[in-house]
C-alpha cells in the first residue's frame, strides 16, 4: 500500500513492541502485587494487628505453681529467750540489705523497765550491805561486852572455888557455908553468861545470815538483769546480709513495733544457695513428681527466667492462708543456679512445672485464639485475603495451644488475644 493512502505500518518500530508486551505486564504485575502486600502489610500493623506463623515446637505441659524464694542456709534472728519476759519492743534494726560481721549487734529492743528494775535492786543491794556492815559492827560490840562479862564471873569464880578449899579447921563452919553458897550461886551465874553468850552468838549469826541473803539475792538479781539488758541486743551469729521476715500479713518489723518471744523478725540467709517454696493446687497435685523441671518468674523481675526441678512434694493437703480458704500442697524447688545479686528470701514468684512435653506439636499462640458462633475461632491470612477458621484445638499451655485439624504449618493467624 502507498503512503498517499495513508495505509502503510511502521512495521519496524511495532515488531519489537509486540515481542515485550507479555514479560513488561508481567513484571508491572508483580510489583503491583508486591506494593499491594506491603499495604496490606502496613495496614495491619497502623492498625495494631499482629501476625504470626503457625509452627511446631515441643508443648510444655505444666502444673502452675507460685510461692517464695528461702535460702538454704539461713540464720534467723528473734527475741532473746529471757523467763518471764513474753512480748519486747524493738528500738533498734539493722537496715535491711546491710552486710553485717558475726558478733554484729543487728536487732535491739528497750530496756527501759528492766533498767528501772536494775536500779531498784543495786538501791536494795547497796542499802542491805551498809546494813549488813553496821549490824555486824553492833553484834560483834555486843558479843565482846557479854564475853567480858562472862570472864569477870568467871575470874569470880576461881576466887570462890579458892576461898571453899580452905581447911574446915581454919574457917569457921558458919563463914565456909556462906562461901560455898557464893560459890554455887557464881557457878550459876557463869552457867548463865555462858549460855547467854552461846545465844547471842547464834542470834548474831541468824540475823547477819538474813541480810547476807537478802544482800545476794539482790546482787544476784542485779546480775542476772544486768545479763538480760545485755540479751536485749542481739548480734548476728553468722556473717551476711540482712533481710526483713515478712509475717502471714506479708508486713515486715519496724522499730518501735511489739514482737513476742518466738517471733522471726530479721534472716541472715547465705545468698549463694536459694531454694523456692511453692504450693499447687489440690487438683493438680496429683500430677506432681520428684524431679521434674519448672521454670519461674519473680514478681520483682519478670523478665528474667529461672529453672529447677522439683526436690520434695508435701505428703498433706493445707489451707493456702487465714484468709484464702483453697487447698494446695507444699513443694519444695531446687534452684539449677542462684542469681546473687537479685534473688533474695522472700520474693514471690509464679512458675509451672513440667508434667508432660508433646514434641513437635504444631502449634499456635493462644494469643491468636478468640470464641466465636462456632466455638474457638481464627483469623487466617490467605492469598490475598483473610478468613474466618475454626480449628479443632488439642492441649495448651499458657502460650500455645496445640492443632489438631483445620490449620496447616505455616499458615499466619492474626493475634487478636483471648482464650476461648
Amino acid at each position: 500500500m502507498s503512503a498517499a493512502t495513508g495505509g502503510t505500518r511502521p512495521t519496524g518500530l511495532v515488531r519489537p513492541l509486540r515481542r515485550f508486551r507479555w514479560p513488561v505486564l508481567a513484571t508491572l504485575a508483580v510489583l503491583a502485587l508486591g506494593a499491594w502486600w506491603v499495604l496490606a502489610e502496613g495496614a495491619g500493623a497502623s492498625g495494631g494487628d499482629r501476625w504470626a506463623r503457625i509452627e511446631r515446637r515441643d508443648l510444655v505441659l505444666g502444673v502452675e505453681v507460685s510461692g517464695e524464694l528461702r535460702a538454704e542456709d539461713s540464720a534467723t534472728v528473734s527475741p532473746p529467750q529471757i523467763s518471764e519476759i513474753w512480748d519486747f519492743k524493738i528500738a533498734f534494726m539493722a537496715p535491711e540489705g546491710q552486710v553485717v560481721e558475726a558478733g554484729q549487734p543487728v536487732l535491739g529492743f528497750d530496756t527501759t523497765e528492766l533498767t528501772n528494775r536494775l536500779q531498784q535492786e543495786e538501791v536494795t543491794r547497796d542499802s542491805t550491805a551498809k546494813n549488813l556492815e553496821k549490824k555486824q559492827t553492833d553484834l560483834e560490840i555486843e558479843l565482846r561486852r557479854e564475853a567480858l562479862s562472862l570472864a569477870e564471873v568467871e575470874a569470880d569464880l576461881r576466887k570462890l572455888s579458892l576461898q571453899t578449899t580452905v581447911p574446915e579447921e581454919l574457917v569457921a563452919g558458919q563463914e565456909l557455908e556462906l562461901r560455898w553458897i557464893d560459890r554455887r550461886l557464881k557457878e550459876a551465874e557463869v552457867e548463865y553468861r555462858r549460855a547467854k553468850l552461846e545465844q547471842m552468838r547464834r542470834g548474831a549469826e541468824g540475823e547477819l545470815g538474813v541480810l547476807r541473803q537478802r544482800r545476794d539475792d539482790a546482787a544476784r538479781r542485779v546480775e542476772e538483769l544486768t545479763d538480760r539488758i545485755a540479751r536485749m541486743t542481739v548480734p548476728a551469729a553468722r556473717a551476711g546480709t540482712i533481710i526483713y521476715r515478712t509475717n502471714w500479713q506479708g508486713e515486715k518489723k519496724r522499730v518501735g513495733d511489739n514482737a513476742w518471744r518466738g517471733e522471726t523478725i530479721l534472716e541472715i540467709p547465705n545468698l549463694a544457695v536459694m531454694l523456692a517454696d511453692g504450693e499447687v493446687e489440690e487438683a493438680q497435685a496429683g500430677r506432681l513428681a520428684l524431679g521434674q523441671s519448672v521454670t519461674l518468674h519473680l514478681d520483682a523481675h519478670p523478665g528474667e527466667r529461672y529453672t529447677g526441678t522439683v526436690r520434695k512434694i508435701g505428703s498433706t493437703v493445707q489451707r493456702r492462708s487465714r484468709n484464702d480458704p483453697r487447698k494446695v500442697v507444699h513443694l519444695e524447688i531446687a534452684l539449677d543456679a542462684t542469681d546473687e545479686e537479685r534473688m533474695r528470701p522472700g520474693m514471690r514468684f509464679l512458675g509451672t512445672v513440667e508434667v508432660e512435653r508433646v514434641t513437635a506439636a504444631l502449634v499456635i499462640p493462644l494469643a491468636a485464639v478468640r470464641p466465636g458462633p462456632q466455638g474457638a475461632a481464627v483469623t487466617v491470612r490467605r492469598g490475598l485475603g483473610e478468613t474466618e477458621v475454626f480449628p479443632r484445638l488439642g492441649r495448651r499451655n499458657a502460650e500455645w495451644v496445640e492443632v489438631l485439624d483445620g490449620l496447616e504449618e505455616g499458615d499466619r493467624v492474626r493475634l487478636a488475644g483471648g482464650e476461648p
